[in-house]
């Protein structure tokens, strides 16, 4: 109990230090707004100021809430405060757009960066936040139909981004994002006819289309390995099966270890089959009673052991996720793992009944399905039906596996 009264005060100082951070960056910018279009009379004056303080609050509250409620990127669930900066440095970081031709603007980016290093719902709601700053800054020099532009680009941009995991395949939605902003800036311009010629425009828009790409190109190379594959090496690690957790759970349990080993297995495959995360699949197979060297298999003993050897934060929330009731997410993974662990259980138990019993595969995979959605247990399940019968199809094409447990 003092160690989670002690953890709620951390949390509590975090969040106010957040807010006295963006409060600080909203506001100050509100004032540079001010500055730059030399707008002092008093009703202006007010407004931006109480713009300001309302973004202000409404960044680190926003992430806050998406963080009780779990719908951060794993990687992002301990960085609260790097939120916050990035946010603050992507406002600032706006002033000086105005030097580059309007066909040229690179604001997007901005859009895509916050998604990543928050949620799809937190990314989306700051980006517009920070494009409604930028607007009070050069409204005078603005067209007010480029700002609807900027958040449609921004805007595709982050839905487009808004699924990163580790099994994700960028290359394509980056593709994509640059032709939709190529596409978009180009009617924009051609339609409502900027001061410029037609090959000013065009070369405006090549050079955009050439350093969006290249600097996405390499902030992803360096996002991935620090956030999508940093933990690769101790997932090569943990997913052996000599590794010294597995061992002893063999020394202890021999029949866990082998249910372990058996769901562990089904599971890589069915994660292979509808591209999710295969090494954190395979390990949530390995170490879903892990809790057993504890003495008992619990949720928080599987807990407490993964936590004291470290392992990556995204299998520990798997962990929870296998193990809660009613959980407000079911991911894609976890889900696997509980249907693998429950199939791995019945055939075991049909084959302990009787070891020359044919059994119908297909019909233990839906009653298990069925039972699952009855229970209410996955009511907030990420799989969705075209997923569940390529599962299915996988469990009932492994039937030669099915001997191992006879």
């Amino acid at each position: 109990m003092a160690r989670e009264e002690g953890s709620s005060k951390n949390h509590n100082r975090i969040l106010v230090l957040n807010l006295v951070v963006s409060e600080i960056a909203f506001i100050c910018y509100a004032v540079v707004s001010l500055l730059i279009g030399n707008t002092l009379d008093v009703k202006t004056v007010l407004l931006r100021i109480l713009f300001g303080v309302i973004a202000g609050a409404v960044v680190p509250c926003a992430y806050y809430w998406a963080d009780e409620n779990e719908h951060l990127f794993s990687w992002n669930r301990i960085h609260f405060l790097r939120f916050t900066v990035l946010t603050a440095v992507a406002l600032f970081a706006t002033l000086g757009l105005l030097k580059l031709p309007v066909s040229a603007y690179p604001f997007a980016l901005f859009g895509i960066m916050l998604v990543l290093y928050s949620d799809s719902f937190t990314g989306i709601l700051v980006y517009s936040l920070t494009l409604i700053g930028f607007s009070f800054c050069y409204a005078d020099r603005l067209d007010p139909f480029f700002i609807p532009v900027l958040l449609f680009i921004g805007g595709c941009g982050c839905v487009l981004f808004a699924n990163t995991k580790r099994s994700f395949r960028y290359m394509g939605s980056l593709l994509l994002f640059l032709v939709l902003q190529l596409l978009t800036i180009g009617i924009y311009a051609v339609s409502t006819k900027l001061s410029f010629s037609g090959g000013e425009i065009l070369l405006h828009l090549l050079i955009s289309t050439v350093s969006c790409t290249v600097i996405l190109l390499l902030w992803f190379s360096v996002f991935a390995k620090g956030n999508l594959y940093l933990h690769d090496d101790l997932y090569s690690e943990i997913n052996d099966t000599e590794h010294e957790l597995l061992t002893k759970l063999k020394t202890i349990d021999n029949d866990a270890y082998f249910h372990a080993i058996h769901t562990a297995y089904l599971a890589e495959k069915c994660a292979y089959r509808i591209d999710c995360d295969m090494p954190l699949t395979k390990a949530g197979g390995y170490y879903h009673r892990i809790g057993l060297l504890q003495g008992k298999d619990t949720l928080q003993n599987a807990l407490l052991v993964c936590t004291a050897h470290h392992f990556p934060p995204e299998l520990i929330e798997l962990l929870k996720e296998y193990g809660s009731k009613n959980a407000k997410r079911i991911s894609r993974e976890a889900a696997i793992v509980q249907i693998s662990d429950a199939m791995v259980s019945s055939v075991s138990f049909l084959y302990s009944k009787d070891k020359s019993t044919p059994l119908d595969y297909g019909k233990i995979v839906d009653v298990i399905i069925r039972k699952k959605t009855e229970s209410g247990d996955w009511n907030n399940c990420e799989l969705t039906f075209r997923e569940l019968n390529e599962i299915k199809k996988v469990l009932i094409g492994e039937k030669h596996y099915y001997d191992f447990l006879r």
